[in-house]
């Protein structure tokens, strides 16, 4: 059965959750897998928050199932912008947007740090500017 509720657990590493459900009086279920994204060779993992709305396919006693994602509510409303585009907001304010083709966007608020690695070398940006590591730096051509 559909069902609507509240996550009042998360077990990140093994994605799962539990939630409580209003409508049955408040019960809780046991552990629910949240399905993700990829879990073989690629893998991906974006958890619900304690507090959040999801829906989820439940047994008949209710208790056990899994959960099918976030429902958007009046205090947590679904972002503005094209309903076509990647979007994704996170906690403490970063962004990731873009179109899905060409165009993106990476927002990170201050006080933040972005890194781009590969190997031994990398790029860090934060508020102090941009650190270049290279084992190697061959320039830049036009």
């Amino acid at each position: 059965m559909l069902i609507y509720g509240e996550v009042t657990e998360v077990d990140g590493p093994s994605s799962r959750v539990r939630m409580r459900i209003p409508d049955r009086d408040g019960m809780s279920t046991h552990w629910l897998q949240v399905p993700q994204a990829s879990s073989g060779r690629h893998q991906t993992r974006v958890m619900p928050a304690v507090g959040e709305r999801v829906a989820a396919i439940l047994d008949e006693d209710g208790i056990q199932g899994c959960v099918l994602g976030g429902i958007y509510t009046s205090q947590n409303p679904a972002p503005d912008g094209d309903a076509q585009a990647v979007y994704a907001r996170f906690e403490d304010g970063t962004v990731l947007a873009g179109d899905g083709l060409k165009n993106w966007h990476f927002t990170v608020p201050s006080g933040g740090r972005l890194t781009f690695a590969v190997g031994a070398n990398a790029i860090t940006i934060d508020d102090s500017g941009v650190t270049i590591r290279a084992v190697q730096f061959n320039g830049v051509r036009a």
